[in-house]
């Protein structure tokens, strides 16, 4: 992986919390093969005129409005578990207000299924820390038994709205644990209504299934990174974890929104849309298992400005099971790159919508026929440009009982490369590998320090 396509963001996230020799162990199993040669593109530290000493005597700064977890007698010293703390300060600020984390280490969820439990009292409430470099709320390890870190839910059935949690790391340390089913933030199911809840600038990392568990629509994601999620689970069962995962089977008009994200590292897919709709915006999903995934209960999958690379063990974007129509799916200037199995693969019904779609080197080590595949029950295509490039086996395309229309196809094979067509009209066929988009590196998105 080039430097460029290495998270430079996520690399120093990881190492600002980490500190002494504890960290440098602690990094050398995050900072595994997937993330080699990370520390080369750490900026070296300055000291420069404009530097300030730590002996220099500054002014102490006014205390942020909220409610403080030192308050309620929180330490943040990565050692004393602050759960209580951290709870009384919350039911302090509900409703509608703030609760301020210091820089630190904040151990939470000893001896305890879920850490930090909101309900709806709690409406409202903002958690906020000092950057996700610096406030690390992290789970107790040893646990044995199905964990979670943050819960949202709401009480008989009311709604919980306007939860915002920001600028932190809540880090899971799931290769800690001594069970393989964790979720960093889960949002339980209430009425199917959804109710509104915002990630900003937060890095959720190492939770031993999912980084998000969203059972109710409504949840908005920005700037923040989702990193190596579900190792815990692959190790014990074979089995992956998502960094964001959805499953709101019970109402197909809500949304959940990731934009300007980071989903790196994780063993499963970058998303997993297992209900309603999704949008993902200008986002990077890299060196993931596989990138986004739907299913029969997904009503709309929404795709653009986005870059999918690095897939180990699954397509860019695809649909299980094979025998069910799983939804709509809108591309609009993605590429989807790097990849061992197809850049998408639906066997099922439903439409392909969008623009600006390029997909290279894929199928690298699959046995699909092509690096698009799309067959059986049959999809409706309505797409604009489509280029197809350094496919690693078979052909560039491959529809079956298709029907629809692609403005433009470009590829860089041989003209027998090129593939089945089924019925989907194509107004030009291009064989050249000139199509370049304009999408985000993973240096450009994620959760700023």
């Amino acid at each position: 992986m080039d430097d460029e396509d290495l998270s430079r963001r996520a690399v120093i996230a990881l190492l600002a919390v980490a500190g002494g020799a504890t960290g440098t162990i602690q990094l050398n199993s995050i900072l595994d093969s997937r993330t080699g040669g990370a520390q080369a593109v750490l900026p070296e530290a300055e000291n420069g005129p404009d530097t300030p000493h730590a002996s220099e005597e500054t002014a102490t700064p006014e205390p942020k409005p909220g409610v403080h977890l030192e308050d309620h007698g929180g330490v943040a010293d990565g050692e004393t578990d602050d759960t209580e703390a951290l709870m009384a300060a919350l039911d302090e600020a509900a409703p509608d207000g703030t609760v301020r984390l210091p820089e630190g280490e904040i151990l939470i969820g000893s001896g305890m299924a879920d850490a930090i439990l909101l309900v709806h009292r709690h409406r409202g409430v903002t958690i906020a820390g000092e950057g996700p470099g610096s406030t690390r709320l992290k789970m107790a390890p040893g646990h044995k038994s199905v964990h979670r870190g943050i819960v949202i839910t709401p009480s008989s059935r009311d709604d919980i709205t306007g939860i915002t949690i920001r600028d932190l790391m809540l880090d899971g340390q799931g290769l800690e644990q001594n069970y393989n089913i964790a979720n960093g933030i889960e949002v339980q199911s209430a009425n199917g209504n959804g109710y509104p809840v915002e990630i900003r600038n937060c890095v959720i990392y190492d939770w031993a299934t999912n980084g998000l568990q969203l059972r109710e629509p409504g949840t908005s994601i920005y700037d923040s990174s989702i990193l190596l999620n579900g190792r815990k689970q692959e190790a014990v069962t074979g089995r992956d974890g998502h960094g964001v995962a959805t499953s709101i089977g019970n109402n197909p008009n809500g949304q959940t929104l990731i934009q300007r994200c980071l989903l790196q590292g994780n063993t499963g897919a970058g998303a997993d849309n297992s209900g309603g709709n999704m949008m993902i915006t200008g986002c990077v999903i890299d060196d993931c298992g596989y990138g986004v995934k739907q299913n029969e209960t997904t009503n709309k999958q929404v795709i653009e400005n986005t870059r999918i690379s690095n897939l180990r063990t699954e397509p860019g974007v695809y649909n299980i099971p094979q025998d069910r129509t799983g939804g709509d799916l809108v591309l609009n200037n993605v590429c989807i790159e790097n990849a061992t199995d197809p850049g998408l693969l639906f066997p099922a019904g439903g439409t392909i919508t969008g623009d600006q779609i390029l997909i290279k080197n894929t199928n690298t080590e699959a046995s699909q026929p092509a690096a698009v595949v799309v067959k059986d029950e049959g999809r409706k295509f309505d797409i604009g440009e489509l280029a197809v490039y350094e496919t690693g086996n078979g052909s560039a395309m491959y529809l079956e009982n298709c029907t629809g229309s692609i403005d433009r196809l470009v590829h860089d094979g041989l003209d027998d490369s090129l593939g089945q067509l089924s019925d989907v009209a194509v107004d030009t066929i291009a064989n050249d590998d000139s199509m370049t988009i304009d999408v985000p590196r993973a240096i450009d998105v994620g959760a700023s320090l």
